[in-house]
């Protein structure tokens, strides 16, 4: 018998294959019916549709939808703001899962007998983009249950949310191709990045958490993640990726779904040397295996992808720190006004040497200090004279005096932006800070 957990565990790794299916592609005109092709088939629904806002009149606008009726959904229904089942989904930013649409009061019976669909079950969740509802996602009947359940809807809950950011990144993209602008094309990778690194840290009593990725003028492949992994419990993951510009940024999603994938599984058990070893593995196989291929068909090989990562858990229960890297600067300790560095034996960059196993240190952090993650984007930037920032000026910028991470993490963030001055930047400035509040 499939457990709970066991279930929800098997949708996570759903969404994650789903994800990598829906983005395959850029162009609005494939990324539409994917999402709806690939609903309909996971939803088991009779028929799928997308409404989008339209900026302008801030109506729900039917751009496509499955099923036999379609064409007539979309040629039909156009919803005012909070009108229809749909229009209440979009205003008020809330999922529904409705096993009696008839009766439902926000059934709006006049657009349903236009489009010539009377609907039994439906799901209707919000699409958005940082916050805002760009459209909605409905799944219609299931064909092989009397009607939808509530973990249909945190599964379609899910599913939405790629679904709203391949439509943003595809409408992006097509944006990008007629400006044909560099710049336009760093802004919308800076975007993608950014659009799924965390905005809120997790609540874990008696610590502050904070980060930071200042852009440069190249976008780069830097990453961080920060998980929870119980109620005392937190992981935090920085890394960086080698190359830049949109490849880059896009391999990056890709690890952050990896590895929070990996935290899902694992929770509180959760070993960083362990999740290292994992990535090395896979990275360093695909490397290979794409080389094999390529010298095999006589191409010219393609630069393999390294990834820089540090994995951190802590427990503010307990004050353990336990840490693990992978070709990253080593992080910095802030103790009683002093900064020390949390040296340990490491190893390269995920996926440059296969079956390497990585080590994991521990440490007790006490009330009152503070650690620092960071990448080399943050050591070895330079100022106009090109002398680097270095460990040296960072530890001195992190001993200033902070009571919390958010005012840590600006600290060396103001030194760094004052120490650079008008030099042309290189590399992102990517850190994170976690204070241990003094009890």
């Amino acid at each position: 018998m499939t457990t709970q957990p066991e279930k929800k565990t098997s949708a996570f790794s759903n969404l994650v294959e789903i994800a990598a299916a829906i983005n395959s592609g850029l162009d609005p005109d494939d990324v539409l019916p994917n999402i709806l092709d690939l609903a309909q088939r996971t939803m088991d629904a009779t028929a799928t549709s997308v409404a989008l806002v339209d900026n302008a009149t801030q109506e729900l606008v039917y751009v496509i939808a499955t099923g036999k009726y379609g064409e007539r959904v979309k040629q039909n229904i156009r919803l005012k703001p909070g009108h229809g089942i749909a229009g209440w989904v979009a205003q008020n930013n809330q999922a529904l899962v409705i096993n009696d649409v008839i009766n439902d009061p926000r059934f709006n019976r006049a657009a349903a007998e236009k489009a010539g669909l009377i609907p039994r079950s439906m799901i209707c969740v919000p699409m958005r983009v940082r916050g805002k509802v760009i459209g909605i996602l409905q799944a219609i009947d299931p064909r092989h249950k009397p009607a939808f359940d509530q973990d249909d809807g945190e599964f379609f809950e899910g599913f939405a949310s790629l679904a709203a950011t391949a439509i943003s990144n595809a409408q992006m993209h097509k944006a990008l191709l007629k400006q044909q602008s560099e710049q336009q094309e760093r802004n919308f990778a800076r975007q993608i990045q950014q659009s799924f690194l965390p905005r809120e840290m997790p609540p874990i009593p008696g610590v502050t958490i904070h980060a930071c990725n200042e852009s440069a003028l190249a976008v780069g492949g830097d990453f961080y993640d920060v998980i929870q992994l119980s109620p005392t419990k937190v992981a935090l993951i920085i890394g960086d990726i080698t190359g830049k510009g949109v490849a880059a940024s896009l391999y990056m999603v890709r690890c952050l779904f990896d590895t929070r994938r990996s935290c899902s599984v694992a929770g509180e058990n959760m070993s960083p040397a362990g999740l290292l070893t994992a990535k090395n593995n896979i990275l360093a196989n695909e490397a290979f295996a794409q080389l094999a291929t390529e010298m095999s068909a006589s191409q010219a090989p393609h630069p393999p992808i390294f990834v820089g990562m540090i994995c951190v858990t802590f427990d503010a229960a307990s004050g353990e720190l336990c840490y693990a890297n992978a070709g990253l600067p080593d992080p910095i300790l802030q103790v009683d006004g002093r900064s020390e560095s949390l040296s340990s034996s490491g190893g390269p960059a995920l996926g440059m040497v296969l079956g390497m196993t990585f080590n994991e240190d521990v440490r007790m952090l006490h009330g009152g200090e503070t650690l620092l993650l960071f990448t080399d984007g943050l050591s070895e930037a330079r100022n106009i004279g090109n002398v680097e920032f270095d460990r040296n000026r960072i530890a001195e910028a992190l001993a200033q005096p902070h009571d919390n991470a958010k005012a840590a993490v600006e600290s060396v963030s103001r030194n760094v932006l004052h120490f650079i001055g008008s030099a042309p930047r290189h590399d992102d400035l990517t850190m994170m800070a976690l204070h241990f509040v003094k009890s």
